[in-house]
């Protein structure tokens, strides 16, 4: 089973797993339009592994190997995963939400062992019921069940089936496709694992369409419709540098339905300002003492690395590609004196808003990770005398894509200190991707680093590399391989 997924995700994959759900990237497309655009195909993968990784709650794997070899699916098996998630291009989960539901549904809905697989059914009466190729879930435990079947091969016997009469909409959509029914399927729609369908009725196995509860916390983007339109703006890396972000998004209005999150992806640089991070506070590394920190415009966390380096700190480089979260933190650094957050927020966050370019919903702000920073920096009044000894250090403000303008970043560091570079999940952006060319993105993270490194005694790193590694206060010169 060597090379049948990406080997950089099998390191962090334990040989007996105590998750249920393994989501699984094709290197497929079942969209013949598509395999002339392999750039489009690239993309549209990278921002389904990007949702992916950042929202799920289970594993993932990019399978390597030809799809119709069954060694993946005996795999997965073998590390004991109870369900299978197959996404198809251009389709993914929007939340965490999506894998509590179907866990949720599996266990309240669908009884455990009578179902084979599960997606997005298609019922037009002329041929056995076949998927619109959006996500399929397999049943691993009910296919070892029925002797594992190979799930590509159209069982020789007749099958007999019938659709339920409860549709999910329209008239071709079944809640479910039951075995041994009254009707003799005669005719196959034979596409990349439309035959698990037939393999699931031969075996006595119900198919069942998923309900709107998983509908609803997913995209898809239909890329098979109006290529030629997409590729228009799909391939436009310069177009949020070059154009008015109002005007982009009147050109967005008249986008189609579908496309509406892939195009937004191509506008984050302007979507949102983190007044809070969305995560806890950090960890830290104490063993170290930092001479330049160059952290994002976002939250206050990146405030805790500075205090734990004050006996040797001097820079900080803050860095990002919105201007307002860099207009939000020089703001932040010179005007707030590290009292009462949240009415200091309330009063300042005109800076932001006053033009009408940020909308205030898309101000990322959690009262509870205010509380919790000040009080991981020892309450209030303790964290007032560290904040005015941070203020004292050398602050460096740069509106920059860190991803394209890489050397800028590298440049602001400067020479010979020990630094600390925090990336946090910008290389996980589907921003970067979408405005990028081929591996441009993976290239200047390394490059950045690289460079960092050799102008510097010493670089550790915190945040996630392009492929969803994450360092904690990794030592750099450690390192011979970032994956």
């Amino acid at each position: 089973m060597k090379d049948i997924i990406n080997p950089s995700l099998e390191a962090i994959i334990s040989p007996k797993s105590l998750e249920p759900i393994c989501h699984v990237i094709l290197n497929y497309t079942v969209h013949d339009d598509l395999e002339p655009h392999p750039e489009y195909l690239a993309k549209l993968r990278q921002c389904q592994k990007s949702n992916l990784f950042n929202s799920r709650q289970f594993d993932t794997i990019e399978l390597q190997a030809y799809q119709y070899d069954m060694d993946w699916v005996e795999y997965l098996n073998s590390r004991h995963y109870r369900y299978a998630v197959i996404w198809f291009d251009g389709c993914w989960p929007t939340g965490d939400e999506w894998d509590r539901n179907l866990i949720d549904i599996i266990n309240n809905d669908w009884a455990i062992n009578d179902w084979l697989v599960a997606g997005h059914i298609i019922d037009r009466g002329t041929k056995l019921p076949y998927w619109h190729h959006q996500c399929v879930v397999l049943n691993l435990k009910a296919w070892e069940k029925i002797g594992c079947p190979d799930l590509f091969q159209r069982p020789e016997q007749d099958i007999f089936y019938d659709v339920s009469e409860e549709k999910i909409h329209d008239d071709y959509t079944p809640v479910c496709v039951y075995p041994n029914g009254n009707t003799l399927a005669k005719l196959f729609k034979d596409d990349f694992f439309d035959s698990a369908i037939a393999v699931g009725l031969a075996n006595g196995l119900k198919i069942y369409n998923l309900p709107f509860s998983l509908r609803d916390d997913k995209v898809c983007v239909y890329p098979e419709d109006e290529i030629e339109e997409t590729l228009e703006w799909i391939h436009d890396n310069t177009m949020v540098d070059r154009l008015d972000i109002n005007d982009l998004r009147s050109q967005g209005d008249d986008i189609g339905e579908d496309k509406e999150e892939l195009y937004g992806f191509k506008l984050l640089k302007y979507q949102i300002v983190y007044i809070t991070n969305t995560e806890g506070v950090p960890d830290l590394r104490h063993d170290v003492q930092y001479t330049t920190l160059a952290v994002p415009c976002s939250g206050l966390h990146q405030f805790a690395h500075m205090a734990n380096s004050l006996k040797s700190a001097k820079r900080v480089v803050w860095f990002d590609f919105n201007p307002y979260s860099v207009k939000w933190m020089e703001h932040l650094v010179t005007h707030w004196d590290g009292r009462n957050f949240s009415e200091w927020f309330e009063n300042n966050k005109h800076v932001i808003l006053d033009d009408g370019v940020i909308l205030e919903q898309n101000l990322i702000y959690e009262l509870d990770l205010i509380e919790e920073f000040i009080e991981s920096q020892g309450g209030e009044e303790q964290w007032v005398k560290t904040f005015n000894k941070i203020k004292r250090l050398e602050h460096v403000f740069l509106n920059i894509d860190a991803v394209k303008e890489w050397d800028k970043l590298a440049d602001a560091i400067g020479n010979n200190g020990c630094v600390f570079l925090q990336l946090t999940n910008i290389w996980n952006y589907e921003v970067n991707y979408l405005n990028t060319d081929g591996l441009d993105a993976q290239i200047n993270f390394l490059q950045l680093l690289n460079t960092v490194q050799k102008n510097n005694k010493e670089l550790y790193l915190m945040g996630d590399t392009p492929g969803w590694i994450h360092h904690r206060n990794t030592r750099i010169k450690e390192l011979k391989v970032i994956n």
